[in-house]
């Protein structure tokens, strides 16, 4: 089971410029089976069908 939590912080410029950050959390069959990752980035929107992205990953267990 996959559980997301997603908060977004727009800026919204000329450039299309945008901000994430998001929390992920997997179940597994037992609860020490629990990880949880923590990932955000820069997204640049180039036209209404194209955006390039650059982010990192965390894990947090």
């Amino acid at each position: 089971m996959t559980k997301t939590v997603e908060g977004f912080s727009d800026l919204q410029m000329r450039l299309k410029i945008n901000l994430y950050i998001e929390y992920v959390g997997v179940a597994g069959s037992s609860a020490s089976d629990y990880q949880t990752t923590l990932s955000a980035g820069v997204t640049y929107g180039i036209s209404d069908d194209v955006q390039f992205d650059v982010g990192g990953r965390l894990g947090l267990n």
